[in-house]
């Protein structure tokens, strides 16, 4: 009988070494580290990855106005670093009048065109309203010219700029007319000129709620468009002949409460075509009893309407009686995609929600399984914090902080650059590896459903004669 229960005791040993094996990740160790400390106030960052340089490029805004610098300018800023670990010394790209609006310099946009150069375009808006807008292009030397192009003189909020193809620039964002404010739309806009005149085509008119910012995304049969309007819409449009015609917008109801609001969004597309969608949303019946919330919003590669959102992160703004710090107590930085295929989102949070004096961190959220995340599908993310070092407390109308931050990723490296305003101003940036749990793929979307499609191997022992045979047989598992 011996041999019988060591026969049975080596099936159980061979069949546990010959189990598939799982990569579990780990959490990403992030470092941070003050990139910038004279800043009077710091305020809006974008970053890209250059490919042709293999580079990381940074524009950062600082704020004006007598308030915040000695001489009352607004200037942006420009500089470089291979992997994020440190910044080059920075240029100044543009020194701007005090007579514009600050918020809309900080929404400034930067891109890299196919050679290799950086690009940016701005509006201009002059107490509240929009006189035109500014391109910038960075010389082989560093230095950067600036000139404002033609055919943009009403572009109005954050908008997207891309490099179409071969030095066509492509711009998609909202615009407003300087007599009739309530004249809103979304425009696509390009130009064949090297950014000196942009030909702008109407995709979406009479707007019934102002459009704040627009995401302009390539795909693989041509654009996107996703923009937020104020009445807590998520809107998408397609084109597939070079932004001539649009489709008829899909919208995504974010919320039915009275009072609900989306602060911003962040877009990008997958490599199977597949567009996500970061937003932070508050909403409640009263400014008493406001929920404010992470979202991950998908529309399927092919698909004509929104996936169900997935609640990523979500506070509790109890006993806040003023609404603004309700919806600024989560702001989205950015989304990006690891390896192309898993997003991650970087995030403003406040650190407690009970009365106004409230620091708060820079967090990150995953999408793939883990913890640490307090939302309703909190399960499909793995959240943490990627800089708990901020200083400055806020009050109802000084949140500490400055939308947008930056954030980009080239393979498993991924960027943030975030501003902290207040006395204690400076321009910091964070930067890990991020690994992947092989183990799994991203899951899939709440409204989706299915399994996963994977291959496993089964191994089935017999004995015979006091030997031991091994079958293997190949199994595969299909989404539902």
């Amino acid at each position: 009988m011996w041999h019988k229960k060591f026969g049975v005791i080596f099936v159980f040993l061979l069949a546990l070494f010959l189990m598939p094996r799982h990569a579990f990740a780990t959490a990403p160790t992030w470092t941070a580290y003050d990139a910038g400390t004279d800043y009077s106030s710091p305020e809006g960052v974008q970053i890209r990855f250059n490919s042709s340089t293999n580079e990381f490029g940074f524009l950062y805004f600082q704020n004006g106005a007598t308030c915040c610098t000695s001489d009352g300018y607004f200037r942006l800023f420009f500089s470089t670093s291979t992997d994020g670990s440190s910044l080059s010394s920075r240029t100044t790209v543009e020194t701007i009048d005090t007579n514009v609006w600050a918020m809309q310099e900080s929404a400034s946009n930067l891109a890299v065109s196919e050679t290799g150069q950086y690009v940016y375009l701005r509006p201009s808006v002059t107490r509240g309203v929009s006189d035109g807008s500014y391109f910038g292009q960075r010389q082989s030397d560093g230095t950067w010219v600036n000139y404002s192009p033609s055919g943009l003189s009403n572009a109005f909020g954050r908008g997207t700029l891309l490099d179409a193809s071969g030095g066509v620039y492509a711009f998609a964002t909202e615009y407003q007319d300087q007599e009739n404010s309530a004249n809103r739309k979304i425009i696509f806009a390009t130009s064949n000129d090297n950014g000196i005149t942009f030909t702008p085509v109407t995709v979406a008119s009479d707007l019934s709620a102002q459009a704040s910012e627009a995401d302009l995304l390539k795909t693989a049969s041509g654009y996107a468009i996703v923009w937020l309007s104020e009445d807590a819409k998520i809107h998408i449009t397609f084109s597939t002949n070079n932004g001539a015609t649009w489709s008829t917008p899909i919208d995504h109801v974010a919320s039915t409460l009275p009072l609900a609001m989306i602060s911003s969004i962040s877009s990008a597309v997958d490599t199977s075509g597949n567009i996500w969608v970061a937003y932070p949303i508050a909403s409640g019946s009263d400014v008493g009893a406001i929920s404010v919330e992470l979202r991950l919003l998908k529309f399927p590669s092919g698909g004509t309407e929104w996936n169900s959102p997935e609640s990523i992160d979500n506070v509790l703004a109890d006993g806040i009686t003023s609404w603004n710090p309700a919806w600024t107590s989560i702001q989205a930085a950015g989304l990006q995609l690891v390896n192309g295929t898993t997003p991650i989102i970087g995030y403003y949070k406040l650190g407690s929600q009970a009365g106004l004096s409230k620091p708060g961190s820079i967090n990150y959220a995953l999408r793939e399984p883990g913890t640490g995340c307090s939302g309703t599908d909190g399960t499909n993310f793995r959240c943490g914090i990627i800089d708990s070092t901020l200083t400055e407390t806020i009050n109802s109308f000084d949140s500490g902080f400055a939308a947008p931050m930056g954030m980009a990723v080239h393979g498993s490296r991924v960027v943030v650059g975030y501003p902290q305003i207040g006395d204690n101003a400076r321009f910091r940036v964070a930067y890990t590896d991020v690994t992947l749990d092989a183990s799994s793929s991203t899951p899939t979307s709440t409204s989706g459903g299915g399994i996963p499609e994977f291959s496993t191997y089964v191994y089935i022992a017999t004995m015979c004669g006091g030997l031991i045979f091994l079958i293997k047989k190949s199994e595969s598992w299909k989404s539902l």
